[in-house]
């Protein structure tokens, strides 16, 4: 069988680029964001799932507890990465919805300053990656 590549096009001398689809990169989950959004979290509250990706989260003012959204409200592989950013004692935690887990855990903890995490769905439930 012979081997299948993408290719480079090259218009001026007639030569097609490989073509990604829409409905290929939707499937795939890739925002069609060209940057994705970074916003600071000083106080509790919920996870935008269509408007988050990185948070950076300043536990100075006291303990922040973040929620995600529902797994069945996300396309799989839905990504979002949190830091704490403070040096203080007060913890991060990131809970995911009703009975759903994080790699079979209730929550995650970010206790040290700079400490981070990513989390994604695999279309059934939350993965720490």
């Amino acid at each position: 069988m012979a081997k299948i590549e993408f290719v480079n096009g090259d218009p001026a001398h007639g030569v097609l680029g490989t073509v990604v689809t829409a409905e290929f990169l939707n499937a795939l989950g890739i925002s069609p964001l060209i940057t994705n959004p970074i916003r600071t979290a000083t106080i509790s509250g919920s996870v935008d799932k269509d408007a988050d990706f990185m948070i950076l989260v300043d536990c100075s003012a006291g303990p922040v507890n973040l929620a995600l959204p529902a797994i069945a409200d996300v396309q799989s592989m839905r990504r979002f990465k949190f830091k704490k950013t403070d040096a203080t004692a007060n913890v991060v935690t990131i809970t995911p919805s009703g009975a759903e887990t994080i790699d079979g855990e209730a929550n995650v903890q970010l206790i040290l300053k700079n400490e981070k995490v990513e989390i994604a769905s695999d279309g059934t439930g939350w993965q720490n990656i």
